[in-house]
């Protein structure tokens, strides 16, 4: 795998448009991925942090066609859709179990696209100072946790055999990938388990058959438990 970092430190706004960012790069180049036809979920891994005005992507791919891909999407200034925008809050609210209310939709497009013009020029080789926005912050969060619900979600293969088992064991991580991606576009669902698959690009290409995928896929049950 290909282990790259991205940072941008002290954003030219507040944490919380700073986090709606970081999600926003990673929706946009999980969308890029789409049309390149390839599958998200076999990419490898995309981490996005923000702390304070700080934002930093941690990847791990397995090949330097989704690098290239990922930083041109980094390097894209075009705005985002309002449709990304809203999907990306909903998923904020599950992560952080709270409701966002976006106040200033005008502010919010102007202070994102400050956050892409100055993410593409710290990567320049004389990034410029940005100035920071005085403006009221264009949303506002508030915390509450009870409006949100925990669920377990597991993965088996009831009975399986000793060589169906042993490549379960090689292949969940995938499993979840792809039940993670699944759930991406259809519902505001934060999954806290890691789940890309910790194998380098010959491991998967020795493991994960065609025969093999078929198999886990037809005799593969998923059960959901609230907690």
């Amino acid at each position: 795998m290909i282990h790259k970092l991205y940072s941008a430190y002290d954003l030219p706004v507040d944490h919380d448009v700073c986090h709606l960012f970081e999600h926003l790069v990673i929706r946009r180049f999980l969308r890029a991925v789409e049309k390149s036809g390839n599958e998200r979920a076999f990419i490898g891994e995309l981490h996005g942090t923000t702390s304070e005005s700080s934002v930093f992507f941690d990847i791990a791919f397995f090949t330097r066609e989704s690098i290239t891909l990922f930083e041109k999407v980094i390097a894209d200034v075009k705005p985002f859709d309002l449709s990304m925008i809203h999907e990306s809050v909903v998923h904020i609210e599950a992560e952080m179990k709270a409701s966002v209310a976006i106040w200033d939709e005008a502010e919010l497009f102007r202070q994102l696209a400050r956050c892409q013009k100055d993410f593409a020029d710290r990567r320049s080789i004389k990034p410029k100072k940005a100035i920071k926005s005085t403006k009221n912050p264009p949303l506002e969060i508030d915390y509450q946790p009870e409006d949100f619900i925990d669920f377990t979600l597991t993965i088996e293969i009831p009975d399986a055999s000793t060589q169906a088992t042993a490549a379960f064991f090689c292949m969940y991580p995938i499993l979840l990938d792809l039940v993670r991606s699944a759930c991406f576009d259809l519902a505001p669902i934060y999954f806290y388990q890691k789940t890309a698959a910790p194998f380098t690009k010959d491991d998967l290409a020795k493991t994960v058959t065609s025969a093999n995928l078929r198999t886990m896929l037809k005799a593969v049950i998923v059960t959901i438990r609230l907690c």
